[in-house]
Parts: C-alpha cells; sequence; structure tokens
C-alpha cells in the first residue's frame, strides 16, 4: 500500500503545482484587463489631443497592442501546459485506480473482487508475473490442474512449468485480433 500511497502524494502535489500555475494565468489575465483599459485610455487620449499628438498616442498604443499580443501568447501557452499537465494527471489517476482494484482484491481474496478490476490491468500483471517467473528462474514444473486434464486422460500424467500455465492464462485474455498479431497474421 506504500505505493499507492506514494502516488496518491505525488497526484496531490501535481494538484498544488496547477493551483499554483491557475493563480499564474489569473495574474496574467488581469495584466491583460489592465492593458485593455490602457488602450481605452489612450483612444480617449487621441479624441482630446487633436491632431498634432496623434503620432505619439498611436505609437502608444501600437505598445500597448504589441504587449498585449506578447501576454497573450504567454497566457495561450501557460493554458496549454495546464491541459496537458490536467491531461497527464488523468491518465495517471485511471493507472492509480487500476493498481488500487488490484490491491483490495489481493486484500478481500474474495474472487468477486478481482471481477472489478479492469481486464487491462489483469493482462499486465500477468505480463508481470510471467518476467518475474523466468527472470528468477522460479519455472517449476507442476501437474496438469484437474479442470484440463478431465479432457484428456493422457495428460494426467503430465506436468507443465509454471511458466506455460501462466501463459495459457495469458493467451486465453487475449482478443482474436491480438491472437492473430502474436501468432504472425494466421
Amino acid at each position: 500500500m506504500g505505493s499507492v500511497e506514494r502516488l496518491t502524494k505525488v497526484r496531490q502535489n501535481r494538484a498544488n503545482e496547477l493551483q499554483k500555475e491557475a493563480k499564474k494565468v489569473a495574474a496574467q489575465v488581469g495584466a491583460l484587463t489592465k492593458e485593455r483599459d490602457g488602450l481605452q485610455t489612450a483612444i480617449e487620449a487621441v479624441k482630446q489631443a487633436g491632431v498634432n499628438n496623434i503620432k505619439q498616442v498611436g505609437e502608444e498604443i501600437v505598445r500597448c497592442i504589441q504587449r498585449s499580443g506578447e501576454e497573450a501568447r504567454e497566457l495561450f501557452s501557460s493554458v496549454t501546459d495546464l491541459f496537458a499537465l490536467k491531461t497527464q494527471l488523468e491518465g495517471e489517476t485511471s493507472i492509480l485506480q487500476g493498481e488500487i482494484q488490484v490491491a483490495r482484491a489481493i486484500k478481500k481474496n474474495d474472487p468477486q473482487s478481482w471481477q472489478l478490476v479492469p481486464l487491462e490491468v489483469i493482462r499486465i500483471l500477468l505480463v508481470g508475473i510471467l518476467v518475474w517467473t523466468k527472470a528468477r528462474e522460479n519455472d517449476v514444473d507442476v501437474p496438469v490442474p484437474e479442470s484440463i486434464s478431465r479432457a484428456s486422460s493422457l495428460s494426467r500424467y503430465a506436468h507443465l512449468s509454471l511458466f506455460q500455465i501462466l501463459l495459457w492464462a495469458f493467451y486465453g485474455l487475449m482478443t482474436p485480433e491480438q491472437r492473430r498479431t502474436l501468432s504472425g497474421g494466421r
């Protein structure tokens, strides 16, 4: 469960970062509003200043527009970054929820608990166990399970490796399309 707590803490830290970014964006929006007000003031000044001051006021308007454009680009970039971060956090949340379901199923040791675990998480878990079996040389021979040996009287006396049984279970979780891809498209 330490892994779940660590992931939850990382998620909370990310949420805090998002809140900080949101405050920055709010400040930038305030700055843009201030610039807009400056533009309106400059336009009023043009009306009052007359023809002699039009050039100076025009230059000020151009500077305000340029600053507003730069700030708008920065704001857009910040919003894009926040959206990407939000998407990443949603993905991490989905993974974390799957891991929590596995942890609950293991803790309860109840077959119905495993029904709540998403199939993709089961596949990933089986791949991990398959790799562990081969990497740690834990591939021991075991008698053929009774449910399989009932189908053939010869298989009652055979032994399978743990890896073969796990691979058979993994193969059973694959879609027909995934099986065709694995077997070279046959």
